[in-house]
């Protein structure tokens, strides 16, 4: 059904004012600008406008000149949870990649922080002047990002703190080795070099399933009881796939069936606003035992990253004692940062400019990949921050190889033809480098005389 501008305009305010209702918008929070909402909705800068008059007459929002709209509505507060002492974690996008793990590292360095300068100041200043350090850190903030970003509210609980992914999936491996004298997992392939050297570091029994073009072979898991699965169900890191609505299905049986364990790897998912287009596992069903695992580098940048894993409510008891046990409870700078910043009110503004600029950036790598490389395979889900091709080996000129694409997995035959695949993570890079690289490319790649016809002066017809 073909949805009228009426229409439209009812749904966006019944988000809005889901989400204010809710407590996922304070008071106080700036509403995206009518130019961001006007993208995100595909709808006319007018319609948006009505929208927040509308939202602005019921009281729920107010307007100021020069500075945008914000919500006068309802107050959440909840309390904050234990955590722990964490360093900053500058590698956290290190992984295995062949001949180019140094240099992807350097992309990666170039953006340590995200977070803007004034929110930095702020909490040095406030450490520097605080005497003591407290052992809880609030929760609220945090979430109310998942609830924006990805539709999910657990109880503060269940909310568990690291440094990293890599702390995270050392406590879970902890647990296992626990309950299990030979623990199972089981890993997708390709997988990131450094969870596989973990569970192999611990002696697990590594059982590795292939990923095609909608997501993990769950046809192929093993009939093994209590075993271990970490996986990227909403996009998959690096291929650039997710895993379709069936397999989502055949995933959550099979756990059900065998007691199976499930980590969800949710780190490079696509954020949203409101209601999130693809879900997570954890939302599916509540017969199985799932671990959610994310982090907010691409928010706060490597320098302050902060990994999240919700917890099963019936592993609750054990992992705390673990928890306790491995982790120390001073409360670090990173942590204050961080929930300075998401509980700032322009946090909703910077959120969706955020999402504008991905979704940007992406449309023109995407564009430059097809246009001048011409790729057999190409994996890049909207917004999303990286791609992965498949181009006749010799394709790319040297001068880009582990420079910006970087060869990821061993080339497969294709029709006969030898290949290379390459991962494209361009979310790294600013709109303005990205363009250079297409212009580049098609200058390279594109025949001298096409481009002499195209670059010669139109002539005047003769009649």
């Amino acid at each position: 059904m073909r949805l009228t501008r009426k229409s439209i305009k009812d749904e966006i305010i019944t988000e809005i004012t889901t989400m204010i209702l809710q407590g996922t918008l304070h008071r106080g929070d700036f509403l995206p600008s009518i130019r961001n909402m006007s993208k995100r909705y595909q709808v006319s800068r007018g319609t948006v406008m009505l929208v927040y008059k509308h939202l602005e007459s019921m009281g729920y929002i107010q307007g100021y000149e020069r500075s945008g709209y914000i919500v006068t509505g309802k107050i959440t507060a909840q309390r904050g949870i234990p955590t722990s002492e964490t360093s900053d974690d500058a590698k956290q996008h290190e992984h295995s990649l062949p001949l180019a793990s140094q240099q992807f590292q350097r992309l990666v360095d170039r953006q340590p922080c995200l977070i803007p300068l004034h929110f930095v100041k702020r909490c040095i200043w406030k450490q520097e002047r605080s005497s003591t350090k407290r052992n809880t850190f609030p929760t609220d903030n945090l979430l109310r990002f998942l609830m924006i970003s990805r539709g999910i509210s657990p109880e503060p609980q269940q909310l568990l703190l690291f440094p990293g992914r890599q702390e995270a999936l050392m406590l879970i491996a902890f647990f296992m080795l626990r309950q299990q004298t030979k623990p199972v997992v089981i890993l997708e392939q390709p997988c990131d070099g450094k969870i596989q050297q973990l569970f192999e570091y611990l002696a697990f029994t590594i059982i590795s399933i292939p990923v095609d073009h909608q997501g993990l072979l769950v046809d192929r898991l093993p009939p093994i009881q209590q075993a271990l699965v970490v996986c990227m169900p909403s996009l998959q890191f690096p291929t650039a796939t997710q895993l379709s609505l069936e397999r989502r299905q055949q995933l959550t049986e099979w756990a059900e069936k065998y007691q199976g364990i499930v980590v969800e790897d949710d780190s490079y998912s696509m954020l949203g606003f409101g209601q999130s287009k693809s879900l997570p596992l954890l939302n599916s069903s509540t017969n199985c035992t799932y671990f959610y695992l994310t982090q907010l580098h691409e928010l706060t940048g490597a320098n302050h990253n902060l990994s999240l894993l919700i917890a099963p409510k019936n592993l609750l008891t054990k992992l705390c004692s673990l928890y306790y046990v491995t982790q120390s409870t001073a409360l670090p700078n990173s942590y204050e940062l961080i929930n300075a910043f998401l509980g700032s009110s322009y946090f909703m503004k910077y959120l969706t400019t955020l999402l504008d600029e991905r979704r940007e950036k992406s449309l023109v790598a995407i564009q430059g990949i097809r246009g001048s490389l011409h790729p057999f395979q190409l994996s890049a889900p909207p917004a999303s921050g990286f791609c992965y091709f498949t181009l006749p080996r010799g394709k790319i000129p040297e001068k880009f190889i582990n420079q910006y694409f970087f060869a990821y997995c061993p080339s497969v035959p294709t029709v006969g033809i030898e290949t290379e695949d390459f991962l494209y993570p361009f979310a790294l890079l600013s709109l303005q480098e990205i363009t250079k690289i297409n212009h580049e490319l098609e200058l390279l790649l594109t025949p001298t005389e096409s481009l002499s016809t195209k670059n010669s002066p139109k002539k005047s017809p003769h009649y």
